[in-house]
């Protein structure tokens, strides 16, 4: 197969999009060749069968310019791929579709997130399929919608685990963004000393929007506010590559993010092998198959602590087995090579 990938991203210091680098990577194992059209190229060593074309955005190209490009690099190279696989963008699916229906050019799109905007709704009918992560991380209804799982790489989180100190290492990561409810972790660690539960809190991530950038301010001032600076703090945004070993010097990763579909960043923590605390929708089944506790019904101060100390009083062993069976779960069923090999074959069917 010679396929056409479209995304926003190819840049393996980018410390949200970077992991596509991988995907990339895996495609490139089952296909003779991958075109990529991305929207902003950056830092990439992809094998020699992967061409990378850009629309221009870290050139400082506009909207019109990027447009012009992305109809010249779908036409000039249509009998140099047989399918299209379109990541998260649904603006490249409607833009597209024509084009690739009238070549007969088979279409899929990844989409994994509770968002429901118009582009997608028009764009999700202009594919053949659509691959997503869980039930929770599509919310429109379309026959055409195919459960995938994630695309984890095993590898690169199989880091040895650090060793144990005498208090417990926790993390979250992922964008700075109210929506991720950083600020009810910080209210429940106000709660963790009266319970007997030492710790450090380590916030991995940068804001993206302004908003975002209000809201790491607020967090500051919340920190000083309930004297956490101590036990708590921001360590700044971390690469794709640089986020294995910390998640393989964490013991706890708390999740009470509200985006209500399956996030990355929770099960690379369990392939890294740590306890994840979550009050997520979607993660909910999946912790409470793996260890009573581990599941929070809502994203609130005194439930999360309460999780918290049930992990703590498992003590080191009992740690290390929730973190083995989570290991083992995100192997089964969400690891990358078996997430591409199901969409090489979807994209053949």
């Amino acid at each position: 197969m010679r396929l056409l990938i479209c995304t926003q991203t190819v840049d393996t210091g980018d410390p949200v999009l970077g992991f596509f680098h991988r995907w990339i990577e895996e495609f490139s194992k089952h296909c003779e060749s991958v075109i990529v059209i991305c929207l902003r190229e950056g830092d990439h060593q992809l094998p020699a069968n992967v061409k990378v074309l850009s629309l221009g955005k870290e050139q400082g190209k506009g909207r019109v310019t990027r447009l012009l490009r992305f109809f010249y690099y779908i036409l000039r190279n249509i009998r140099s791929y047989d399918a299209a696989f379109i990541h998260m963008n649904a603006e490249y699916a409607l833009l597209g579709g024509l084009v690739w229906k009238l070549a007969r050019k088979r279409r899929v799109l990844w989409y994994t997130h509770k968002s429901v905007t118009m582009m997608l709704r028009i764009g999700s009918r202009m594919v053949d399929a659509i691959c997503t992560a869980s039930v929770e991380s599509f919310r429109l209804k379309r026959p055409h919608v195919i459960v995938t799982g994630h695309g984890i790489d095993p590898v690169l989180f199989s880091l040895p685990r650090a060793r144990p100190v005498d208090f417990l290492r926790m993390a979250t990561v992922g964008r700075i963004t109210r929506s991720k409810g950083i600020h009810v972790l910080l209210d429940a660690m106000t709660l963790l000393p009266s319970r007997g539960v030492p710790y450090r809190l380590s916030i991995v991530g940068s804001p993206v929007t302004r908003s975002d950038e209000r809201y790491q301010d607020e967090l500051w001032d919340k920190i000083e506010e309930l004297k956490l600076s101590t036990f708590a703090g921001f360590v700044g945004a971390k690469t794709s590559n640089e986020i294995p070993a910390v998640l393989a010097s964490t013991d706890v990763f708390l999740h009470a993010s509200d985006t209500g579909s399956l996030d990355k960043a929770m099960l690379e923590a369990m392939s890294a092998g740590c306890v994840v605390i979550s009050s997520n929708d979607a993660a909910k089944p999946i912790l409470r198959m793996i260890q009573d506790g581990l599941a929070v019904e809502r994203p609130e101060a005194e439930a999360l602590a309460h999780a918290i100390q049930k992990v703590h009083a498992l003590g080191e062993d009992g740690r290390r087995e929730v973190g083995e069976r989570s290991r083992a779960y995100v192997a089964e069923n969400h690891s990358l090579p078996k997430l591409v090999e199901k969409i090489i074959w979807i994209l053949r069917t």
